[in-house]
């Protein structure tokens, strides 16, 4: 009996003993239960933080990529109208600029890159405008747009043509110079869509339009046009009118193929080779007496006159002489060039 009793006994304080040790582990879990638990949480922010960085290195590197895809792709639009459209644009803007001094260094750089913003969305609407409309003569004189090579589609064009038309008219209307931009606006919708490509003289007299709304614009981002600045307009207009044709020779063969009519495929090349040419070699005689001779004879107005001349006349005789596809596209550019000339001679001829 006694031995009876003292097994229970046993058996009892085994019992409380193994309770008391479940008792403790469960106050051992309770007690290590929110440091598992900020553990947890501290796992989930840094597991969190690195998808996120990731995440937003990912969209960064899309969004590089996709800008230097645009970049490239607006360079290809772009890049053969540079020198008639961005280039002269600042050249003339810098003309107002010594004209009309900036009140500080930043305001006169916050001035250029204005011009350069406002000149860059004009020849890129343009453009774009003037390539979706000439897909298939660029087939045939210049293969390398890129519509023609397929770099992007038909739709894509339009949608960034319509991008670029609002982004042109709101720099426009904030710089001041909306009445350029819509003269502009006009000139290459009724030249690229509404047939005025189709013939020469239409062609060449919106290219006019085109050039004062350009140079216009130009000056007017910095002051008002005075009336020695509308005699420079009105020259340049002109010059674009009468010496324009000079890029068409190169074009014959994709123009032919579309029916456009323009001055070599009218007159005949050789005889538009020698008009054009004639053209070139009096055009300077009106820069000089127009533009030149009010600014005094002066040996810096001299050394202007002797260099646009000069230039005219190795143009004049690239045309007569030189006649293959690659030789008339450098007449052409020796053209822009002489362009920009005569509006570099701004800088230091000009006054008002």
């Amino acid at each position: 009996m006694s031995e009876k009793i003292l097994t229970n006994a046993v058996e009892a304080i085994s019992q409380h003993q193994a309770l008391t040790q479940q008792i403790n582990v469960v106050q051992v879990d309770l007690e290590e239960l929110p440091d598992i638990a900020q553990e947890r949480l501290s796992f989930d922010i840094f597991s969190s933080a690195i998808a996120i960085s990731n995440l937003i290195l990912r969209s960064g590197k899309l969004f590089f990529t996709n800008t230097v895809q645009e970049l490239k792709i607006n360079w290809l639009f772009i890049r053969r109208d540079i020198t008639m459209s961005i280039v002269p644009g600042l050249l003339f803007t810098i003309t107002a600029l010594v004209n009309y001094p900036p009140t500080s260094l930043a305001h006169g750089i916050s001035i250029l890159a204005s011009s350069l913003i406002y000149f860059w969305l004009c020849i890129t609407s343009f453009c774009i405008s003037n390539q979706i409309t000439d897909i298939e003569e660029d087939k045939i004189n210049k293969p390398d747009r890129p519509l023609v090579q397929g770099i992007i589609s038909y739709s894509g064009a339009q949608t960034r043509g319509y991008i670029f038309m609002m982004l042109f008219t709101a720099v426009a209307w904030w710089l001041g110079v909306i009445e350029w931009a819509i003269l502009w606006q006009f000139s290459f919708i009724a030249h690229n869509n509404f047939g005025g490509a189709k013939h020469w003289m239409t062609k060449n007299v919106f290219s006019g339009f085109g050039i004062m709304s350009e140079m216009g614009a130009a000056w007017q981002i910095v002051a008002p046009i005075s009336p020695v600045v509308w005699l420079w307009l009105v020259i340049l207009c002109s010059a674009c009118i009468i010496l324009i044709s000079v890029q068409d020779f190169r074009d014959i063969p994709g123009d032919k193929a579309i029916g456009r009519n323009t001055f070599p495929l009218v007159f005949g090349e050789d005889i538009s080779r020698i008009l054009v040419s004639i053209c070139f070699l009096a055009y300077p005689l009106l820069i000089h007496l127009c533009l030149m001779m009010p600014a005094g004879n002066t040996l810096v107005v001299m050394l202007w006159d002797i260099a646009l001349f000069l230039l005219s006349c190795i143009i004049a005789v690239r045309l007569l002489v030189l006649r293959s596809y690659a030789a008339d596209h450098k007449t052409y550019l020796l053209f822009t060039a002489w362009y920009c000339l005569l509006l570099t001679s701004s800088i230091f001829i000009l006054r008002v």
